[in-house]
């Protein structure tokens, strides 16, 4: 009774389709990891540049406010020199005052 087994000719051609499939698998598999790996240097370069990014705008941000800092400084600095004018003037007209009495 021959029925049974499916090991006579052609019945090998089952491990070459097989091996057909493994192969365009493996290959699918190595361009996804191809894939996986451009991706990963992608977001790392993604992230270097957005560290960058954020460390340039906290310089910026830290430059900013010490001009705001030195502004207003200077803004009262003009404020005392003018007051001390204005003495120096009072101070002045006093003088001539005296001085032409």
């Amino acid at each position: 009774w021959r029925g049974g087994g499916g090991g006579g000719p052609g019945g090998g051609g089952g491990g070459m389709v097989s091996g057909a499939v493994s192969s365009q698998m493996q290959k699918v598999l190595e361009d996804a990891n191809r894939k996986l790996d451009d991706m990963i240097r992608e977001r790392s370069a993604l992230q270097a540049s957005l560290q960058a990014a954020q460390e340039a705008a906290q310089e910026a941000a830290d430059r900013a406010a010490a001009e705001a800092g030195a502004k207003t400084e200077a803004y009262a600095a003009v404020e005392r020199l003018n007051h001390e004018l204005v003495d120096a003037q009072d101070k002045l007209a006093d003088a001539e005052l005296r001085a032409s009495a």
